[in-house]
């Protein structure tokens, strides 16, 4: 066990990667609403705090799931072309720099998501910045298929099962965790959305 503890390495932000991600996703929805009740009511800003307020309003809900379309769209397509160039790179050229590029992206993006939260009133397209970012960067994918090659290619033959059992441990274990969703909550409640990316910002370095 303490031999297996002393070969973590990628495992641990992986972990912290996840965990950023799924606390990310309620406090970027609310965030969405938050924006498209601004549009609509007129830049309201008492009344657009209170998600309870407009809860049941259609037109926001329709217009916050289509930008959320949009921007699993920029998310994804360019994500897909840069994650075969990374896996190309780290094939013929290096394994380190491949595997830090998409963390530099996710942090560039949970960086305008900051100013994006506190500048409040500015449009909800704004956001979609950060979805190019990350994905021009390689995304969700790029992570997890840089570090799964980075773990395989430094690891002796023997002992490259358990590397692979990290990894999958430390993607299950950031996002299913409960107390991520109670944190996410709490935070959604408690807290303004910019502390939220200020904190996912520090979780994801």
């Amino acid at each position: 066990m303490i031999r297996y503890l002393r070969m973590l390495g990628m495992e641990i932000p992986l972990f912290l990667y996840m965990l950023g991600s799924y606390l990310n996703y309620p406090v970027f929805q609310n965030l969405i609403y938050e924006k498209e009740c601004l549009i609509k009511y007129q830049q309201n800003v008492t009344f657009c705090r209170d998600i309870g307020g407009y809860n049941d309003d259609k037109d926001i809900q329709f217009a916050a799931n289509h930008f959320y379309f949009i921007s699993s769209l920029t998310l994804l397509c360019p994500s897909l072309v840069t994650t075969l160039l990374l896996g190309a790179a780290t094939d013929y050229w290096s394994i380190k720099i491949p595997l830090i590029i998409p963390y530099v992206g996710c942090i560039l993006g949970t960086i305008n998501y900051v100013f994006q939260s506190y500048f409040i009133h500015t449009s909800v397209y704004f956001l979609l910045i950060s979805d190019a970012l990350f994905g021009l960067c390689g995304g969700f994918i790029a992570i997890i298929s840089t570090t799964l090659t980075y773990g395989v290619k430094t690891s002796m033959l023997r002992y490259r099962s358990y590397r692979i059992a990290g990894v999958e441990g430390a993607i299950g274990l950031g996002s299913t965790t409960v107390l991520i969703f109670v944190l996410s909550s709490l935070y959604v409640v408690c807290i303004i959305n910019n502390i939220n990316y200020v904190n996912l910002l520090i979780l994801n370095k």
